[in-house]
């Protein structure tokens, strides 16, 4: 025990009386209650409070009596409590005694004060009748729940006698030396009592309390006592909220927030949970959380977005293992709790009141007030009333949304056609609920191009198809952007935040030393648990991830630097292969920044990344979010002035500042080589040193590039030696024009691909599979955060489905371009900064970088800078994010390419031949279905690209002796030529030779 003077060691002996005062006009609910007399001493010094009581039990009434388990009692024991009934009212007299030593347990006696929040003394369980008056020193002053209170000086004690004759669940009793402020408004008394003399910060308060009895006198009904009073708590951060006053935290009540958030809430409380008190299920902190939390932010225009917050925190703390329907409810004990009982309960009276109606619904809440003031009510009275106010069966609605856990989760599908009026369109919604169904009305708002439609949609059933008529072409339909409704949010609208970390638990990296010990107790608290390595695959853990101190080298592409000046960082993203969890980085200077910052993280669920100095908050920032379920129906039609158009000259100087230009082609466009070969063609006569980075070359055969740039090797050597036609498949041909024009003017082609059978087996595996020695082949930081990249692929892999079955999964296709994109930007940035005075231009696939997400956005963030977007396309949709300049190539004739017109499989001696196209040399030189090819012009061939690499040379009316096996037999045939005069430039088709091209010379 801390030392402390003489004078307050010395035992205080303090006379507590309680007595009871009948009033003169007793109501008949009055006469029902029980009522107290009682006598109570405090022995500072010890913690304890000793004392008789006596309570009216009333005539035919039973009463249990009950007590704080600290709480010693002496007297009758009546059955398990319960005294009564008896013919006419009796008298029941216990002797008591308690210690309070310990803060923590909510109560304490002490030489600095005393904190009896309830139940300190044996009282009747529900509502009762109180009268107190105590006797403590003169320095102490002494709060209750009261109407009015005198005061008696006699030496060095005080006498306090407080009148407060109405029912109530319990009486409090607060004492430190406090300075008192005094106001009238409203025609009560408004109190502050402060532990430091502070009447700034006192005025302050009574203006928030009369501003808010007003406030609340208007929309609920008039203020039930006359007296109301702010108490900071002399022990403890807890506060409560008893008839007539509010207790705060003695350092919470100086924040200057608490006046517009914590204030109102507890204020709030003496209309509901100590004016109406609650029976059975809490459903009062819904009720207050709503009239007053969300009413203050919806005074501010950001109603929706405090909605919002509460299906964050709701979808964050409440797990499956917290989940628990709304009815069993009593109060909160965690933050999942608090998320059920003050957030879904909230939310519950928000959708009570968007059915009802404004009007029907404040009546409600009035009629409430105005008819259960100082009684119980429950969820079936305010079910009762609701309905009789309004006029409409409740009965489903209360059902689920009290009994049910969860929330609901909703799918759309939309789909358009032509109304018979000109002009107009007809949009078809079907909405469904995923898990248990609960009744909604879900706000829907059809934007189309002459406005917007609010419909809604009546959730009565699991789903729901609505009609609607709107004027204009349909454009994106927005669902419940104001969060009206309490549903499961999506994920482009649920950003990672601390709520989320400190919502469920995980993994913890790192933080050996010392100023990370108080966070790992805490985040273990939470459910996290320490691992010893710090290179934990993202992708192997749906887990949350914690990295504290250093960073490991899989991730920092993930996070910011921390602000110049920060003590101590912050900061959460979503893990990029899962985006239900979390990664965080928290690096901190001390252990003394750790300990200032702990007690604040709890209440900074709402931000995305923070930090600290000298243990003051310096950074609070809110992640951004897609707000309300957005589903775009069609594109917009744009228009082009076509006397504006530039030509490819003017294009090309355009762009060629930029140190690295990409021209994003579709691969089988000849116009588009042709075009991309004019740029680089008008960039070197214009004096630009240039490289060519291509997509169609990995980086192991840089080597056999350069050789062959050089004239060391001939034209058969380089595209065997680079395996082409086994890495890339497209026609050579499409290219050459490019590769000779570098050749011709010593120009260097960069190999930007990573090696073809890593990016295969991530596409089969995933990342999760690669080998130490591949993961070195790749680069350190893989980026996973662009979600509108993620919803793009996705979009590309739906479309073009998975027929080979060479991909496990869209998100093993995900990682797999994701790493195509990385390697190629980490290859065009590791040449460029050896070669300072280049410029690069990149050939590649448009896929790679439509909207800057693949490559170039890499690129830049390795600080290679600036960039440009060239996009060739003949039917491109003219999209303005999609690039800076689309060029429109005249349409080419391809190369020539010559094929034979087969679908074959490699087997351990040749190449099988499994169909036999029509039309085709094949079918015209003999070749049949199960030949076994061995040879073609005599040289032995294996594998496709064998085959592949000796009819390149080929043109149009050369022949190609093949060797096969057909049975026992080998024989030579002469196949070709490979197109005749009938045939002119159109090209054999079969549908299964796109399924099977590469299979198919």
């Amino acid at each position: 025990m801390e030392n402390h003077p003489t004078w307050i060691k010395a035992l205080l002996m303090v006379a507590l009386v309680l007595s009871l005062a009948l009033p003169t006009k007793a109501q008949a609910q009055k006469e029902d209650l029980p009522r107290v007399t009682a006598l109570a001493k405090f022995d500072l010094k010890a913690h304890r409070v000793t004392g008789k009581v006596t309570i009216l039990v009333p005539a035919s009434k039973k009463v249990r009596i009950v007590a704080d388990s600290l709480v010693r009692i002496k007297g009758p024991k009546g059955k398990e409590g319960h005294f009564g009934p008896y013919a006419k009212p009796k008298r029941v007299t216990f002797k008591f005694s308690a210690t309070f030593q310990n803060p923590a347990t909510g109560s304490y006696i002490g030489p600095e004060g005393i904190v009896l929040p309830s139940s300190w003394f044996p009282q009747p369980e529900g509502l009762a009748l109180y009268r107190l008056t105590a006797t403590l020193p003169s320095r102490l002053t002494v709060v209750s729940s009261m109407d009015r209170v005198f005061q008696k000086k006699e030496g060095a004690k005080t006498t306090y006698t407080f009148y407060f004759p109405h029912p109530c669940k319990t009486i409090p009793l607060i004492a430190a030396p406090y300075h008192l402020s005094m106001a009238q408004a409203q025609g009560i008394t408004l109190a502050v009592y402060l532990l430091e003399k502070d009447e700034d910060l006192a005025q302050r308060y009574l203006l928030a309390m009369a501003q808010y009895v007003k406030e609340y006198n208007d929309l609920v009904g008039p203020y039930p006592y006359r007296r109301l009073a702010v108490v900071a708590n002399p022990i403890m951060e807890t506060g409560y909220a008893f008839p007539t006053f509010t207790l705060l935290g003695r350092h919470v009540i100086r924040l200057p927030f608490i006046l517009h958030t914590s204030l109102p809430h507890e204020i709030l409380h003496n209309w509901f949970g100590n004016g109406v008190y609650v029976k059975g299920s809490n459903w009062c902190e819904g009720l207050v959380s709503y009239l007053a939390d969300q009413r203050m932010a919806e005074k501010k225009g950001e109603g929706w977005r405090y909605r919002h917050r509460t299906l964050v925190n709701y979808q964050a703390y409440v797990t499956p293992d917290k989940d628990f329907p709304l009815i069993q409810f009593r109060g909160k004990y965690d933050p999942a709790s608090q998320a059920i009982g003050y957030g879904k309960g909230a939310m519950v009276f928000h959708m009570l009141r968007k059915k009802l109606g404004d009007e029907t619904f404040s009546q409600a809440i009035r009629e409430l007030y105005k008819d259960y003031l100082f009684k119980e009510a429950g969820w079936q009275e305010i079910g009762t009333l609701m309905e009789e106010t309004s006029g409409q069966d409740l009965s489903s609605f209360f059902q689920a949304w009290l009994y049910k856990r969860g929330v609901p989760w909703l799918q759309v599908r939309v789909r358009t056609a032509k109304a018979e009026k000109k002009g107009n369109y007809l949009v078809y919604i079907t909405m469904e609920e995923r898990g248990p169904q609960f009744p909604l009305q879900v706000p829907v708002i059809i934007e189309t191009a002459k406005g917007k439609k609010k419909v809604t949609l009546d959730m009565e059933k699991k789903q729901v198809k609505v009609k609607a008529e709107v004027e204009g072409k349909p454009q994106k339909l927005l669902i419940d952007p104001d969060y009206d409704v309490m549903r499961r949010l999506t994920l482009p609208e649920y950003p990672p935040l601390v709520a989320r970390v400190l919502g469920s638990g995980g993994l913890m990296v790192g933080g050996n030393s010392q100023a990370y010990t108080p966070l790992k107790a805490f985040l273990r608290q939470k459910g996290y648990r320490e691992v010893e390595s710090s290179l934990i695959p993202l992708e192997n853990t749906s887990q949350n991830i914690i990295y504290l101190g250093e960073l490991p080298t899989n991730s920092p592409h993930l996070f910011h630097r921390p602000p110049k000046g920060a003590d101590l960082y912050m900061e959460v993203q979503e893990n990029p292969y899962h985006q239900e969890a979390t990664v965080t980085w928290i690096t901190s200077a001390s252990l003394r920044e750790t300990q200032r910052f702990l007690p604040k993280l709890p209440h900074l669920g709402a931000y995305q990344t923070l930090a600290t100095s000298q243990g003051r908050l310096s950074t609070m920032e809110k992640p951004h979010f897609l707000r309300g379920i957005s589903i775009s129906i069609q594109d917009q039609a744009v228009g082009v002035n076509l006397k504006a158009l530039l030509s490819l000259a003017q294009v090309a100087r355009a762009v060629s500042p930029s140190r690295v230009i990409f021209l994003g082609e579709e691969h089988p466009e000849y116009g588009h080589h042709l075009a991309q070969l004019d740029i680089i063609r008008w960039l070197v006569e214009h004096g630009h040193q240039v490289a060519i980075g291509m997509e169609m070359f990995q980086k192991p055969f840089q080597k056999v590039i350069d050789q062959y740039l050089e004239g060391k090797l001939d034209l058969a050597q380089f595209l065997k030696e680079t395996e082409y036609f086994s890495r890339w498949g497209f026609n050579y041909k499409l290219y050459k024009p490019i590769v000779d024009f570098a050749k011709e003017h010593k120009l260097p082609i960069v190999a930007l691909n990573i090696s073809r059978e890593i990016t295969q087996k991530v596409a089969k595996e995933g990342l999760k599979a690669l080998t130490p020695e591949e993961k070195k082949e790749i680069p350190q930081h893989l980026d996973f955060s662009n979600e509108s990249y993620r919803q793009y692929l996705k979009r590309v892999y739906e479309a073009h489905g998975n027929s080979q079955k060479d991909i496990k999964d869209f998100e093993a296709f995900y990682q797999s371009q994701i790493l195509w994109d990385e390697g190629m930007a980490q290859s065009i940035v590791d040449y460029l900064s050896r070669h300072p005075d280049r410029q690069m231009v990149v050939i590649v696939g448009k896929g790679h970088v439509a909207y800057g997400y693949g490559v170039p956005s890499r690129v830049e963030r390795r600080g290679i800078q600036p960039c440009s977007i060239v996009i060739l396309g003949n039917d491109q949709e003219l999209d303005p994010n999609m690039g800076d300049y689309l060029v429109v190539p005249p349409s080419s004739e391809p190369p020539f390419s010559a094929k034979l017109g087969v679908i074959i499989n490699e087997d351990k001696d040749g190449l099988l031949i499994k169909m036999v196209l029509p039309h085709t040399p094949a079918q015209r030189g003999g070749l049949r279905k199960g030949d076994l090819i061995i040879r073609a012009d005599r040289q032995r061939v294996k594998k496709v690209e064998d085959l592949r690499a000796i009819l390149y040379q080929k043109n149009p009316g050369d022949t190609v002796k093949v060797t096969i096996k057909r049975g026992k037999r080998t024989k030579t045939l002469t196949i070709g030529p490979f197109r005749t005069k009938e045939e002119k430039q159109k090209p054999y088709h079969h549908p299964k030779a796109e399924t099977e091209s590469k299979k198919n010379p």
